[in-house]
């Protein structure tokens, strides 16, 4: 269902004005925008560790950029691997860690869902 709603809204963007922000993975250069950009959209204190896990295996992370290049958007995800009782194999899960926009920029979560869903899709070590 969520392919679905993404490529809905892929068709949709230009009306969502959504093209004013480019979306990569985050750079060690983006670290203390995204540290300001979380301080002030969650109610939680990340520490330093909670950054540095954004750069290693089985953790993703990107950023929206206004074009003035200021970080606006962050989505993060984990992949867990486990083994599955049922079946008989290893299973991977993603969940997303953290999901926010600045109050300033519209675009919409479900956009930002669709291109963490993308990222994570494209990624060879979350492939099934």
């Amino acid at each position: 269902m969520l392919r679905a709603m993404c490529r809905l809204l892929q068709r949709s963007e230009g009306a969502s004005g959504s093209n004013d922000v480019f979306f990569r993975d985050v750079e060690e250069r983006d670290i203390a925008s995204l540290m300001e950009l979380q301080r002030g959209l969650f109610p939680v204190q990340y520490t330093e560790s909670f950054y540095t896990k954004l750069f290693t295996p089985g953790y993703y992370c990107i950023v929206g950029l206004a074009p003035d290049g200021e970080v606006v958007a962050v989505a993060s995800a984990r992949v867990v691997a486990f083994e599955s009782p049922t079946e008989m194999q290893s299973v991977r899960e993603a969940y997303i860690m953290t999901l926010g926009v600045k109050a300033r920029v519209y675009l919409p979560s479900l956009d930002l869902a669709c291109h963490v869903a993308r990222s994570l899709a494209l990624r060879p070590s979350c492939a099934a």
